[in-house]
């Protein structure tokens, strides 16, 4: 009678259940958003767009956003399932806004706003590229932050990064956009290896983009040496902050994306790492190529790298951090503990 109970109370479980299971997510408004195109004067940039759907088109409306939030809408594409399209941005501006092609602030964010179940059904970049060589660059898309459901995109945080400058003659630009409506009231922060600051208020209305030259804020803000942090920090409506940091040199034909990341102040450790996990707070760095360049990295034969590791103390607090590096190549592969750094407030060391 046990079993004869507890098997009706499952069916009567899977009965009500699978109706449920069988109903397919009712397609909403979804968007998806790039910090940063330009069309100025030697620049183009290409939106590069991937339906993830396995099955079904997918139409995508590409939106331009001027520095000052003001938004041109492109032309809608429709894309196959599993197909990847490409849109470029000054054909698209020569039939909704010539005005712009070319000009010496032509800049912003862009957003991609379509229908369906889930903002993963697509995949979206910014690929900005220098007429005068190689130089290409690529910024992803994301979706927006949605502050109703995610408590700390709401509350206050920084984005933060490294200023290196070690030669003259490039080219260092940071963009801030702000992908929401409301205006972000914040801080930008420098600071040179050694951890002394210097501050300058920053604000950004709605959409709004701001773009700042490295080389002249470095130079204003007194600090010394050629490298350094980054910071800038809002008290609300953190998860609407975003940057890119890149440096080029047309003349060289090279170029850097110099990452930022984010960083809330109130996240804790267990939301970081699996339940039971004892590591300290941690993080990974991608693939280092070391004196000698693996083969796939295409480099001439004979050439000879210098790597380099930045390690800074985002923090007001001392910090010690534990390096540790995973090396393979030819010989084998192989772990290396390095020394403990240890970190006075804001410093950045390099390795």
């Amino acid at each position: 009678m046990m079993f004869l109970r507890l098997f009706a109370a499952v069916t009567l479980v899977a009965v009500f259940i699978c109706p449920a299971y069988a109903q397919k997510p009712t397609p909403k408004p979804q968007e998806v958003f790039a910090p940063y195109w330009t069309s100025e004067p030697g620049w183009e940039t290409e939106l590069q767009l991937k339906n993830n759907l396995a099955s079904g088109p997918l139409t995508v409306t590409p939106v331009l956003r001027l520095a000052s939030g003001q938004e041109i809408a492109l032309d809608p594409v429709t894309i196959s399932a599993n197909v990847s399209v490409s849109v470029w941005v000054n054909e698209g501006l020569s039939k909704h806004s010539p005005g712009l092609l070319y000009q010496t602030g032509s800049y912003g964010s862009v957003a991609f706003r379509f229908n369906s179940s889930s903002d993963r059904s697509l995949y979206a970049t910014s690929t900005l590229l220098l007429d005068s060589g190689p130089v290409e660059l690529h910024v992803n898309a994301y979706p927006p932050a949605d502050f109703a459901t995610w408590p700390h995109a709401a509350g206050a945080g920084s984005q933060e990064g490294i200023w290196w400058q070690p030669r003259s003659g490039e080219s260092d630009v940071l963009v801030v956009s702000n992908s929401s409506d409301k205006a972000l009231a914040g801080t930008f922060w420098l600071s040179d290896a050694g951890g002394k600051r210097w501050s300058r208020t920053m604000n950004l209305s709605a959409h709004q983009t701001r773009r700042f030259d490295m080389r002249e804020l470095v130079r204003a803000s007194g600090l010394s040496g050629t490298y350094g942090g980054i910071k800038i920090e809002v008290p609300a409506y953190a998860g609407a902050l975003h940057s890119i940091h890149f440096t080029y040199d047309g003349g060289a034909q090279t170029s850097a994306l110099l990452r930022m990341f984010s960083r809330d102040p109130a996240a804790k450790l267990a939301e970081r790492v699996a339940p039971g996990d004892k590591r300290p707070w941690t993080m990974w760095a991608p693939m280092l190529p070391l004196h000698t360049p693996d083969h796939a990295l295409g480099l001439p034969a004979g050439t000879q790298l210098q790597p380099a590791i930045f390690v800074r103390n985002a923090t007001a607090k001392p910090a010690t951090a534990s390096l540790t590096l995973n090396w393979r190549g030819d010989s084998g592969k192989g772990l290396a503990k390095l020394e403990d750094v240890r970190l006075a407030p804001f410093e950045t060391r390099q390795i």
